[in-house]
């Protein structure tokens, strides 16, 4: 007497069910450790503490959990109508650090304008790509992620997440992850500046 096909079919299934939700806990544990280390930064934060030292920490966390390459916090100049490149992670940070390019240009210019986030694996390819910073720093940028700082009434900056490490292209998930970190920093930069 053989197994019932109906059993034989379900066990199948849920032996796939189980593999899917074994990759999804794969995928949130990263998630779950970057939260809990912004969650324990902004315990510690005190009032000396500023804005700036919270973000670097934000976009350090957002290199890490997300393992890109290179990593900025582009913060908009009003009265320039330039993007400033204020905090810079990676290889080409001394280059890259107090750069400026018009709010208009490159991806993290559409994510000021449009307030939405940008998932980019073809940086050359995209209409919104601005070269001018791989040409003056001597860079290849092959992928870009960014998502807008966005406080209740602002946007307080833009992060950009550039190269994800090992040649890998930057997913959904990233992109999710990265809008949540920056939607959650964006309301804390709201609270700190109310304080200040």
């Amino acid at each position: 007497m053989g197994i019932n096909p109906y059993l034989k079919e379900e066990v199948a299934r849920l032996r796939d069910e189980n593999e899917a939700l074994r990759d999804e806990l794969a995928l949130l544990r990263p998630v779950a450790h970057a939260l809990r280390d912004l969650v324990d930064a902004i315990e510690h934060l005190t009032p000396s503490d500023d804005t700036l030292a919270f973000l670097d920490q934000v976009l350090y966390n957002a290199l890490s959990i997300i393992e890109a390459e290179e990593g900025s916090l582009l913060v908009p100049d009003d009265d320039t109508d330039e993007l400033v490149f204020v905090l810079t992670h990676g290889s080409t940070r001394e280059r890259v650090v107090g750069r400026r390019m018009s709010a208009d240009r490159g991806i993290a210019g559409w994510v000021l304008k449009t307030n939405r986030p940008a998932l980019v694996n073809d940086a050359y390819t995209d209409d919104r790509f601005y070269t001018g910073i791989d040409e003056a720093v001597g860079y290849r940028t092959r992928s870009v992620l960014a998502a807008p700082l966005t406080g209740s009434d602002r946007i307080h900056g833009v992060i950009e997440l550039i190269n994800k490490q090992d040649g890998e292209r930057f997913a959904e998930h990233d992109c999710d992850l990265l809008t949540i970190l920056c939607t959650f920093a964006g309301k804390m930069v709201d609270t700190m500046l109310q304080e200040e």
